[in-house]
């Protein structure tokens, strides 16, 4: 004799492991987008900051060798993502020094800028100036 319920489809137990892996595998999706936004915004900055300590230094080397000088400043970048909007200031210094080689300066562009765990990152670019660069 056949049972008169029906046998075929999805038992309780089923259910509630099906639940359970769907409910591990957004959790760990989520945490896995804000590792990947907190990333992508740490590269942002130091995108930014490359880019401020190319311009700084290329700027210090059009100065040539009996131009170039020390200095520093601080220029604030803002930044738009979602509708959010961020300021970052950034601090840059141009560091000349004489070397062995008369001839020959150091020349050291560092730009710095906090990081959202409190850190203050660096980007550092050195190079020798040459006098016959002139």
């Amino acid at each position: 004799m056949k049972s008169p319920h029906k046998t075929s489809g999805f038992n309780l137990l089923e259910v509630v492991v099906a639940t359970l892996l769907f409910n591990l595998v957004v959790v760990f999706s989520i945490g896995l987008w804000a590792t990947h936004a907190r990333t992508l915004e740490k590269s942002r900055h130091r995108m930014v900051a490359t880019f401020l300590a190319e311009q700084t230094m290329e700027n210090a080397l059009a100065e040539g060798f009996y131009g170039v000088k020390n200095g520093a400043d601080t220029i604030a970048m803002k930044t738009t993502v979602h509708g959010t909007v961020t300021t970052v200031k950034y601090d840059y210094s141009v560091e000349v020094a004489e070397t062995d080689d008369p001839n020959l300066k150091s020349i050291v562009v560092k730009v710095k800028w906090p990081d959202d765990d409190a850190q203050i990152r660096e980007v550092r670019y050195e190079t020798l100036l040459s006098s016959s660069s002139n």
